[in-house]
């Protein structure tokens, strides 16, 4: 059977547009609003977030989503729920819900040597329509979670959010 989370196995993509993501706080649902016609990061937030709130027993990685919510954020799903409506960075709950709600993979990758991206986790169900597949370079250092921003010290550029397609 089909995981949420697990590994990325030793999958590399040999090469990939990158394509920039608004960097407003909102750029996981950017990232994966890219890959999912006919939805917008705010209504896929707002999507999210009510699918989390009506399945807090739905079961990731053998664990019910609402035990997810309380050791990630020490909050109840509802509160959980109606914070991130709105605003906070998503990560695996987030993307585990999408997955679910929107009936898509989403697979995790980080740059690698050579212009490739390494693919580090998948969250799939059964019976998915499509694969989207936002990109980590570095995590942000207030969310320990996985995020999708590209953080370019040397540069001083700071945060970029990006999709792989």
């Amino acid at each position: 059977p089909l995981e949420m989370g697990k590994g990325g196995g030793n999958f590399k993509l040999r090469s990939a547009r990158v394509v920039r993501q608004p960097g407003d706080g909102s750029c996981l649902f950017h990232s994966m609003a890219y890959g999912i016609p006919g939805t917008s990061a705010g209504a896929l937030r707002r999507d999210i977030a009510s699918f989390i709130k009506a399945n807090p027993n739905l079961e990731i990685a053998e664990t019910p989503m609402k035990d997810w919510v309380k050791w990630d954020s020490g909050c109840t799903v509802a509160q959980y729920a109606s914070r991130m409506a709105v605003s906070g960075w998503g990560g695996g709950i987030e993307m585990a819900a999408c997955s679910h709600l929107k009936r898509v993979n989403v697979h995790v990758y980080e740059r690698g040597s050579f212009g490739s991206y390494k693919r580090i986790s998948c969250f799939d169900v059964d019976a998915a329509r499509a694969t989207v597949r936002p990109h980590r370079t570095s995590p942000h250092p207030r969310c320990p979670r996985i995020t999708f921003l590209e953080y370019s010290a040397t540069r001083r550029l700071g945060w970029r959010c990006l999709t792989l397609w």
